[in-house]
């Protein structure tokens, strides 16, 4: 998946699966991990936020499925 780099403390890149409801968060630290069945709002949303990492915690993290990847 794509990520476009996002100017974020938390947060260095973001891609999204529309066709899949995949978010895909790349953290300033090098972890990387998929969000599934997150809808489309949502990462509109997190696109426009005033702050990735409260967002994240906010609206996505812990309330879809995930996994760590690479």
């Amino acid at each position: 998946m794509q990520r476009e780099p996002v100017a974020s403390g938390t947060v260095r890149s973001i891609g999204y699966d529309y066709s899949d409801s995949v978010i895909e968060i790349e953290f300033r630290d090098g972890r990387v991990y998929q969000y599934y069945l997150v809808p489309p709002a949502l990462i509109k949303g997190l696109l426009e936020a005033d702050s990735f990492g409260h967002y994240l915690n906010e609206y996505i993290i812990g309330k879809y499925p995930y996994r760590e990847i690479e």
